[in-house]
């Protein structure tokens, strides 16, 4: 399980890196197309899936930090139950 576990960043990077890899060489794009799916939706998904591993990042930041973070312009009460 991955879900509660710092785990989940290796997945979002492994997963971010074969993504590009398959993106580099449009692999499948072929079967996706012809099914009417607009092209930008790749990049699209790209971006969103950097996303995901971007919030997974701050969460476990925030998770060692604990939930008082201090901030150029002054201090941050954080709430850790927020999910992503």
């Amino acid at each position: 399980m991955l879900a509660n576990s710092t785990a989940i960043n290796d997945f979002w990077m492994s997963l971010n890196k074969k993504y590009d890899l398959m993106n580099h060489k449009k692999a499948f794009w072929h079967h996706y197309i012809q099914e009417g799916m607009p092209a930008e939706d790749f990049v699209e998904f790209r971006e969103d899936l950097a996303a995901l591993g971007d919030k997974q990042k701050v969460q476990i930041a925030l998770y060692k930090c604990g939930p008082v973070m201090t901030l150029p312009c002054g201090t941050v009460e954080l709430d850790l139950t927020a999910t992503i």
